[in-house]
């Protein structure tokens, strides 16, 4: 038993050495037998018998043990600088590495052989000496050239990323229901890939290794992006993106305790690429459900608990794309929507266009994440964040008004509508969050907007009344609240009146910008109701500008060339005008008078 298990180590020991042992038997071959002699036919091609013995070995042993030391320095520096993406929880030998081993092996040999040469033989006189030089010759070459590659597998194995980029070759679909909902949904084989590659990018991420976790997931979107092909299979679409955002959740938990910022763009742009890929593909929005919960319902709330608003500036980038995305390439035409056209149209749809109702739904959820990134600016606290969202809706808006073409009015009219009117309701839970002092800088009124949809008449009209209305609410309320910035000449309330100036250009042929003008009108009589409720607390200044704005209609429609249509709503607001009381207006400029006399001295 104990002879059988000797051999066995033995033979395990002579295969690992297989090379090294080779080498020797063939120089003792050549040295120690007669076998030199059979060789000594071959032509002298390299000339080697004119050159100096001791010189040519000597080279050869100064050579390799300059590589030798390069190759040891370089190792050691490799795993140095990869020591810490390694786990932390094993010894790490480098002399474990088969490729090391045998790079030592080899290096040794030469020199030893080489050494051996050297001492005795002289010259290359004789056919054994001469031989004994080609070998050693051809095994330096040999030697050179086995560098390389041997460099570049330590590199690769020291580093973990190689590994890791072969691993995410292995992911199938089984790889991502492991880690998904559905995992439980007709059990099969385990496949742990993607929890492993979980692990692996967990320990890039905490060492800011940034290049390494955004390789990792590029190639494991790529992975799932295949998978998913033209993405037609709603179950298989749905067990990758569930285990995606599986992954992606709990990576960011992981760059939370880092406050990695940085993976939270990665992954903003990977929800993009995502997007974009189904808009190229015509795929069903509904088979990306998971993605769009995972967004309002777990990334945007980890933000939160990030504490940090940098990538939200990424991500209005990222959804707007998308949005768009879908909008141009994959949106079904108004007429297919049905409860679309129910709604606006009231009449009774006929046949079966669930998939134009869910598509069309979806593509408007994608846009409604605009105001979800609002809100969660509000909840960090971060200003400019929320400012810069309430430009970004705005200007979606504009832009799917004036410069698409491919949409009708009524999905013009609707997602303007749902667009403005959650920017208002954000703007509003903004101010009451104490985030602001007043509405000048968080209620951004869109009267150049608005304006042109009144103009222009693209959209429904109950879509403009409903958005109007709506901001008169909010003004209303902050009005109440005593936060609505009121001034002569700008601010949030003169902005709201611009609406309704604008709106006196067309008042003889608009309907709709008779109405705007009469209901503006309408809403500053009753802020002038509600600032006369308590005299003793009234502030004269936001009074009176109340009362300068309905001035301010009265004196532009007077000077319109068609004010005979307006004569009778005009006396209304000079009435109106006319029916403020009187109070003291405070003076912040000029308070004490410059006294001028008459002489000059």
């Amino acid at each position: 038993m104990v002879k059988v298990e000797l051999i066995s180590i033995i033979k395990a020991w002579a295969e690992e050495r297989i090379w090294f042992l080779i080498t020797i038997i063939v120089f003792v071959i050549l040295v120690a037998t007669p076998l030199a002699r059979i060789t000594a036919f071959l032509p002298d091609y390299l000339n080697l018998s004119q050159v100096n013995s001791k010189e040519y070995f000597g080279l050869i042993i100064g050579a390799i043990a300059s590589i030798f030391g390069i190759l040891m320095a370089v190792i050691i520096i490799t795993l140095e600088f990869f020591k810490e993406r390694l786990n932390k929880n094993e010894h790490v030998n480098p002399l474990e590495n088969k490729l090391i081993r045998n790079s030592i092996y080899n290096s040794v040999n030469l020199i030893g052989l080489s050494f051996i040469a050297y001492i005795f033989v002289d010259s290359f006189n004789t056919a054994k000496s001469l031989t004994i030089g080609y070998f050693l010759g051809i095994m330096f070459i040999a030697y050179i050239y086995s560098v390389f590659p041997v460099l570049k597998n330590i590199i690769g194995k020291s580093s973990q990323i190689k590994n890791n980029i072969d691993l995410t070759n292995t992911l199938i679909l089984n790889s991502f229901k492991t880690a998904s909902r559905y995992r439980h949904n007709k059990p099969e084989e385990t496949n742990e890939v993607l929890k492993t590659l979980k692990k692996e990018l967990d320990s890039y991420i905490l060492s800011n290794n940034v290049s390494s976790y955004e390789k990792i997931n590029t190639d494991i979107l790529s992975k799932a992006l295949i998978l998913i092909s033209n993405g037609q299979d709603r179950n298989s679409c749905d067990v990758i993106i569930s285990g995606l955002v599986w992954l992606w959740r709990e990576n960011c938990k992981t760059a939370i305790r880092v406050n990695d910022n940085q993976y939270f763009e990665l992954v903003w742009n990977y929800l993009k690429d995502v997007y974009v890929y189904f808009a190229n593909k015509k795929a069903p929005l509904l088979h990306l459900q998971d993605l769009h919960f995972f967004i309002i319902f777990d990334f945007l709330k980890l933000h939160i608990k990030l504490g940090n608003s940098i990538p939200l500036s990424t991500a209005l980038d990222c959804i707007e794309i998308s949005f768009k995305a879908n909008l141009n390439n994959n949106c079904p035409k108004q007429e297919d929507i049905r409860d679309l056209v129910e709604m606006y149209e009231g009449v009774n749809f006929e046949g079966n266009v669930f998939y134009n109702d869910t598509q069309w739904d979806e593509i408007i959820s994608i846009n409604g994440c605009l105001s979800r990134i609002q809100e969660t600016a509000i909840k960090i606290g971060d200003k400019d964040a929320f400012e810069e969202s309430s430009r970004r809706i705005q200007n979606v808006c504009a832009e799917l008004n004036f410069h698409v073409s491919s949409l009708g009015n009524y999905q013009k009219g609707i997602i303007t509508l749902q667009s403005l009117t959650a920017s208002f309701s954000n703007s509003h839970d903004a101010l009451k969050s104490g985030m602001y002092e007043s509405t000048l800088d968080c209620l951004n009124i869109p009267k150049y907007l608005i304006k042109r949809l009144i103009e222009e008449e693209n959209i429904d009209n109950r879509d403009i009344r409903i958005i109007i209305q709506t901001l008169a609410d909010y003004i209303i309320l902050a009005f109440k609240e005593k936060k609505l910035f009121m001034n002569k000449t700008y601010g949030t309330l003169n902005d709201f009146c611009m609406i309704g100036i604008y709106s006196l250009k067309y008042y003889k042929e608009n309907s709709i910008a008779k109405q705007t003008v009469k209901y503006i009108i309408k809403v500053l009589r009753h802020l002038k109701e509600l600032a006369e409720e308590d005299m003793s607390t009234i502030n004269s200044n936001d009074y009176l500008a109340i009362k300068s704005r309905i001035k301010h209609f009265a004196d532009v429609a007077e000077r319109c060339d068609w004010n005979n249509e307006c004569e009778k709503p005009v006396k209304k607001w000079r009435k109106i005008q006319n029916d403020f009381k009187n109070v003291s207006e405070d003076i912040d400029f000029g308070i004490v008078k410059w006294k001028l006399n008459n002489k000059i001295k």
